[in-house]
């Protein structure tokens, strides 16, 4: 599910970068919500079984990522 959501995501926001110098910023931005899922501190893991809420979570974040990267993708760029 993740590794199928994120790859989904990348697609995604690769449409959606205008141009090489804004790439880093528009990543890193991704990479700062993704830090909470990975905090030892918090009471999950792997120990603690799955949070089926996450997991719905991430199927929409995948879903609406997949649609975004399919209607937008383009071998081309159009700029």
């Amino acid at each position: 599910m993740g590794a199928a959501t994120f790859c989904a995501l990348g697609v995604a926001v690769s449409t959606l970068i205008p141009n090489d110098d804004a790439a880093p910023a528009v990543v890193n931005g991704v990479f700062l919500a993704v830090f909470a899922a990975f905090d030892p501190r918090l009471p999950h893991g792997p120990a603690y079984g799955f949070a089926w809420s996450d997991v719905a979570v991430m199927a929409l974040w995948g879903l609406g990522a997949g649609l975004l990267a399919v209607r937008r993708f383009r071998w081309e760029s159009s700029r």
